[in-house]
């Protein structure tokens, strides 16, 4: 609903900032952006709020995983598209709140019994050069070892010998488990001076990998969110033209992605999906 306010508009050429009367204290780094995505009532704090008031358009061309990942990084919000297959837009959401800020799901897989002419070939595909060995070469396989660029030499070793023999096997390598949050696999890897901390499942499948400089990054980034697992919204639950589209998306779409951490109580005229029509209450 719109609101008229009785004072006469501004604009940034009315506005001029004087020299030598800014406080000292008044730096970038105490600046804070920090809005309210829900309603909420006097006195109290909103649950949802967001580090920067930056959102992205719900475009098919523009808000799909990738943007909502890397929007929620910076501080952000992002809807995903609705103009596709619900099957599809829940696919996009489950990878959403699957991902973990600092946690790589490892692209680079190869078995004990390749050859460092395989390792040449994945470092040049995948740009990656920590490499995971598991006994069937994929991410599902039983975590091995790794190898890294410290482990050998292009110069030095000849491309026809064995993964086997130069990778650090599981027995040398400092593992995590999957409950370990970041702020715990940060403490690991600087006390045991890692570069790399694999994080295993009970079954020794490889989960994630978590690097030194992706915390670093994290820690640079103080607009992100603060929990690993991000949350995220979609525009199936804006009201559309047809009066009950997102309604038949909303049930689906939770039991396919795994369902919303949040319900926006706060927009006005909407049709809760527990009651089927009526305002938001």
């Amino acid at each position: 609903m719109a609101h008229i306010i009785e004072e006469p508009s501004r604009t940034f050429s009315e506005y001029l900032l004087l020299p030598n009367l800014t406080k000292k204290d008044c730096i970038p780094s105490n600046v804070i952006l920090r809005t309210p995505v829900v309603k909420f009532r006097k006195g109290e704090e909103s649950k949802t709020q967001i580090s920067v008031p930056i959102v992205s358009a719900i475009m098919q061309a523009v808000s799909d995983n990738n943007l909502a990942v890397a929007l929620a990084e910076a501080g952000g919000l992002s809807f995903i598209f609705g103009s596709q297959p619900i099957e599809d837009q829940a696919a996009m959401v489950a990878k959403v709140k699957k991902y973990k800020a600092g946690f790589v799901i490892s692209d680079s897989n190869l078995k004990p019994t390749a050859t460092l002419k395989n390792v040449s070939e994945m470092t040049k595909k995948t740009g990656h050069t920590t490499i995971a060995i598991t006994d069937n070469g994929k991410l599902s396989g039983k975590f091995l070892g790794l190898l890294t660029r410290r482990d050998y030499s292009l110069r030095r070793h000849k491309t026809t010998e064995k993964v086997a023999d130069l990778m650090t096997p599981i027995s040398e390598l400092t593992v995590g488990t999957e409950k370990l949050t970041l702020e715990e696999t940060s403490e690991i890897i600087w006390k045991k001076k890692l570069d790399c901390l694999p994080i295993l499942d009970k079954q020794k499948h490889l989960k994630y990998l978590v690097f030194r400089r992706d915390i670093e990054a994290h820690n640079q980034n103080h607009l992100g969110p603060h929990r690993s697992a991000l949350a995220f919204y979609m525009d199936a639950f804006w009201p559309t033209m047809d009066g009950g589209r997102w309604y038949h998306r909303w049930r689906p779409l939770t039991q396919h992605a795994g369902g919303f951490d949040h319900w926006f109580a706060g927009l006005q005229r909407r049709r809760r999906p527990d009651r089927g029509h009526g305002d938001a209450g």
